[in-house]
Formats: structure tokens, C-alpha cells, sequence
């Protein structure tokens, strides 16, 4: 990710934190579904982050989010975008093996017809 690409995930996760006040109170189980669920947190490239061994890059954006001494919480803001994050990328591999195995049906049906 770039400098700009950081910005942008730091003032998303700003935002995200402001429309949710009681977040501190959730689980990362709960936090990584409210995230599911959220439409402008789809256009964040969570995939991305997860490129960074022990998401180092997660715990960079929540930290300078949530700089001290309001960071409580920044473990289980990291874990729960690490979760939102391995669904994404499982849920982008499902979609990605269904488009690829209907056109390869389509092709062998046009094919063989």
C-alpha cells in the first residue's frame, strides 16, 4: 500500500469507529460482522492488508487510528479486521473458482455442440 492507500484506510477506520461508539464493548467475532455488513468498509482493500506477515500493517492503520491514549482496544480492532479480512479473500476465492468453473462450462458446452 502507498502513502495515499494508508491515509485512506486510517480515515476509513476513523470513521468507522466514530459511527460505531460502543465497538470496545464487542468481540472481534462481532466487530468482523459488523464490518461484513458495512457497504463502504467493502470498498477498503482488506485483502491487501493481510499481504504483511502478522498484520503488521492492520496494527500501523488502527494504531494511527487510535493513537495513545485512546488505543484501548487496538488488539481486538486488528484481530477483528484480520477475520473480515480472511473472509473477504475466502469469500473473493468462492466467487472467483464459480465464475472460472461456469465459463469453463460454458466454453466445453459451445464447444461440443
Amino acid at each position: 500500500m502507498n502513502e495515499d492507500e494508508i491515509a485512506r484506510a486510517v480515515a476509513h477506520v476513523r470513521r468507522w469507529i466514530a459511527a460505531h461508539p460502543d465497538w470496545r464493548r464487542w468481540s472481534a467475532e462481532d466487530i468482523a460482522a459488523a464490518l461484513a455488513q458495512d457497504d463502504d468498509w467493502a470498498t477498503v482493500t482488506l485483502a491487501g492488508w493481510m499481504r504483511i506477515p502478522d498484520g503488521a500493517l492492520i496494527a500501523m492503520i488502527v494504531e494511527k487510528a487510535l493513537p495513545y491514549p485512546t488505543n484501548i482496544g487496538v488488539e481486538v480492532l486488528v484481530e477483528a479486521i484480520q477475520i473480515a479480512a480472511r473472509k473477504r479473500t475466502r469469500t473473493q476465492r468462492i466467487g472467483a473458482l464459480t465464475i472460472g468453473a461456469a465459463a469453463a462450462a460454458l466454453v466445453w458446452t459451445l464447444f461440443n455442440s
